[in-house]
């Protein structure tokens, strides 16, 4: 169900394909992409169409999560942009916002950002 997620939509031709300049584009600083880089070495050599712009898309269109603002940037973990979003995020994600879930009183959408449990939920959801 969630196989190419968000995969079918390239980058807008102004984007770059260099990881580092795709994350100025979403509105990462330099400083900001030197943090992330030293916390997720893999990330200045992830894929713009493939790896980054997915991701991009998956945390504006399904979290809320505006990538221009710093609040939400800081919020996102930068681990997430090598996650399979197809296979561990984006199926608990949706779990989480089932009836079963929102009954449970279990965080969901917009609330995984504001309540800072994203990178909690990403680290319970990777695949060994």
């Amino acid at each position: 169900a969630y196989r190419h997620l968000y995969r079918h939509i390239s980058p807008p031709p102004d984007a770059s394909d260099d990881a580092a300049a795709y994350l100025q584009y979403l509105g990462y600083s330099v400083a900001e992409i030197d943090v992330l880089s030293a916390a997720f070495p893999p990330l200045p050599s992830l894929d713009v169409g493939r790896h980054l712009h997915p991701k991009a898309l998956y945390l504006e269109r399904t979290l809320g999560c505006d990538l221009k603002s710093a609040g939400d940037r800081r919020a996102v973990p930068p681990q997430l942009y090598g996650a399979r979003l197809e296979h561990s995020l984006a199926p608990h994600v949706a779990f989480l916002d089932t009836p079963l879930g929102t009954e449970c009183g279990l965080p969901s959408g917009r609330r995984l950002l504001d309540d800072g449990l994203l990178p909690s939920l990403l680290a319970a959801t990777r695949c060994p």
